[in-house]
């Protein structure tokens, strides 16, 4: 039991959290968020210092929609997951 429902979790949850990673390296909000206000392509000026951090922010809003998407669909899965043993408990007893 610990192995398939404990440790099965925690893999679950590692796997999740190294998509994440993975996904980061695509979509770049992590470099996004760090670089926020500074211009794209070091174009230091009026336009670049504008349009930078409006596209800027404008990827890691899509970046978050996406993560958030992800993140939903992996805590409904995980649910699914954890519930197992306890339907099949109830439904051997009923």
């Amino acid at each position: 039991m610990w192995r398939w429902y404990v440790k099965g979790s925690l893999d679950f949850w590692d796997e999740i959290i190294s998509f994440f990673a993975r996904l980061d390296r695509f979509l770049g909000v992590g470099v996004n968020v760090r670089l926020l206000f500074k211009p794209l392509f070091s174009d230091y000026s009026f336009m670049g210092k504008l349009i930078g951090p409006i596209f800027r922010l404008i990827r890691v809003c899509a970046g978050g929609l996406v993560y958030a998407a992800i993140c939903v669909f992996a805590v409904a899965v995980w649910l699914v997951w954890c519930a197992i043993p306890i339907f099949l408990v109830v439904r051997s007893i009923v």
